[in-house]
Parts: C-alpha cells; structure tokens; sequence
C-alpha cells in the first residue's frame, strides 16, 4: 500500500508530465508541419493586415467567446449534478482541454471532468460532457448541411434538387424512427441505451435548449473567425466562403482523432474544399485556428492542471 506521501509525488509527477506532453506535442505540431514551414507561415502572417492592433483583439475576443460559451454550457450541464459557478466551470472546461489536447478521441475530457466531482456522479458526468460533445454535433450537422446543399448547387448543379429531397427524406426517417430507438436497448461502452434515455429524460428541456443554443452560438463564432482570420490573409467575401467553412467542418468532424491532428486534418480537408485559394493561405488559416482555439485554451488549462487541488482524491474514504 502506498503511504500518502508516495501518492503525492506521483500525482504532482503525472501533473507535470501532462503538461510537458502538451508541450511537446505543440511544440512538435509547429516545427515539423512538412505542409506548411514555419518560415513560410511566418512570412505569409507578415505579408497580411493580421498583425493589425485591432485585428488581433477581434481575434482574442473571438477566442474568448468561443470558449465562453463552451463554459456557459458546461456549467448548465453540470448544474444537473452539482451547480458550479462560471470561474469553476472555466478551470474544469481549460483543465479538460490541456489533458484532451494529448489524448485520443477526447477521452482525456471526459476523466478529466469527473476529478471536480464526487466519485459517485462520475458516470453522470461523463454522460452530461457527452451529451455536450453531441450538442456540438448537432449544430455541426446542421450547419454542415446548410454548407453542402450550397456546394453541390454551385459545383453540380444538376444534382441540387436531389440532394435536398434526400435530406428532407433523412429528416422525415430520423423523426419517423425515434419511437423504435425508445424501445432499443443495447450496450454503448459501460452504459445501456436505455440508461442514458433515463437519464436524458431527468434533463429538464429548458437546460436542453440552453445547452443547444451554446453549441450553436459557438458553431457560428469560431465560423466567423476562420473567415475574419482569411479575410486578413486574402480578401474575400464572408458570405461566400461561409458555407465552404460549414462544409469542411462537416467532413473533418468524421474524422475524430487525436487533438494533436486536428490541425493536419482540418488543414488538408480546408485545401479540399477551398480548392479555388492558395493553399499556403489555407493552411495558414487552420494553423491560426488550431492556435488560437486549441493551443491558446490548452496553455491557459495547464496552469489549472499543475494547481490542481489532488487530496480529496488522495482520500477516497472522503468522496
């Protein structure tokens, strides 16, 4: 049996070796990015207006909004176990991105998230940063759908008419089909269908919504700042490049990696889609995006992580 000391020493160890790993893996994602040169991606942000006072701060407030309401819909999900407020819900949401940023699929969001709580909501916890996770699905959906229907109207025309009816067709299955999945009841990981419908049901709908206007809040700032962010590189019109922004975070959320990809993912789907751009200026948007929404919230969490309070886990028999 380990002495309580012992425990501390390997708790303040496995805490710094967290945050070195996050390092790292920024550091590494930089300086060995074979698509995009540090050098060439210096180059193109000095060649552009980013660089402007007034154009950093969008981007900073932009930044600060984004993950505003990703802890404004963490702290209504967590109100269903425990109400937390908003400072505490920023440390939990910061804490879970700097652990996440060197985990597959997020897992470390989700065991992150349930050390701020007792040991016997663990499993709700998860659940309710799953149900966000799929709230943010959903306005990605959506969005995405918007964004392909324009696509093919301006790249196959012909297939326009077709692909709508399909997706109404979707929409009228999806809706036809619940009654049939109320019923189902199968194993998803460590939990039944039928236990996250029980719990899902204890969910009030007001904190439903709410959760869901976040999400889609959310979806529509950080949309917005990959355009302002090329719009500094290149000009462009908004209105014109949004629905390509829709579509290309469609295509890369199929591909649920390691957030220490994310950048290479979204990079080669966004010289995909905005196959009419530079690729360089591509590139070097989703590079300011990884840095500004994952990298930045990351550096800020690992603070969080080494300050971390462990004792109460230290002593189980008080949880």
């Amino acid at each position: 049996m380990l002495s309580y000391k012992t425990k501390q020493y390997l708790v303040a160890t496995l805490k710094v070796s967290v945050v070195i790993a996050s390092y790292l893996f920024i550091y590494f994602r930089i300086v060995t990015n074979d698509a995009l040169t540090f050098e060439v991606f210096q180059t193109t942000i000095e060649e552009s207006s980013l660089f402007k006072i007034q154009n950093i701060i969008v981007l900073v407030l932009l930044t600060c909004l984004n993950w505003g309401f990703e802890i404004l819909k963490w702290k209504t999900l967590a109100a269903v176990v425990s109400k937390i407020r908003v400072n505490q819900s920023a440390k939990h949401v910061l804490t879970a991105q700097a652990v996440s940023l060197c985990t597959p699929f997020k897992i470390g969001e989700y065991g992150t998230k349930t050390l701020f709580f007792l040991k016997k909501q663990a499993k709700k916890v998860v659940f309710l940063n799953f149900l966000g996770n799929m709230s943010q699905l959903a306005a990605t959906l959506f969005f995405g759908s918007i964004g392909l229907g324009v696509y093919i109207s301006n790249q196959f025309p012909e297939f326009t008419l077709a692909y709508f009816v399909l997706f109404l067709l979707t929409m009228l299955s999806v809706v036809l089909s619940y009654p049939f999945w109320k019923k189902m009841n199968f194993l998803m990981g460590n939990f039944t269908l039928r236990n996250i419908q029980n719990f899902s049901a204890t969910i009030s709908k007001k904190i439903k919504q709410k959760v869901l206007g976040f999400a889609f809040l959310r979806y529509m700032v950080f949309s917005l700042q990959f355009c302002f962010i090329m719009n500094c590189l290149i000009p462009i019109s908004i209105v014109e490049v949004l629905p390509f922004v829709f579509l290309m975070y469609l295509i890369s959320s199929a591909i649920p990696l390691l957030q220490f990809f994310d950048v290479v993912i979204k990079g080669s789907v966004a010289i995909l889609v905005f196959s009419d751009f530079n690729d360089l200026i591509v590139l070097s948007v989703t590079t300011l995006m990884w840095l500004f929404n994952a990298v930045l919230p990351a550096i800020i969490g690992s603070y969080f992580v080494l300050t971390f309070n462990e004792k109460p886990l230290l002593n189980p028999e008080k949880l």
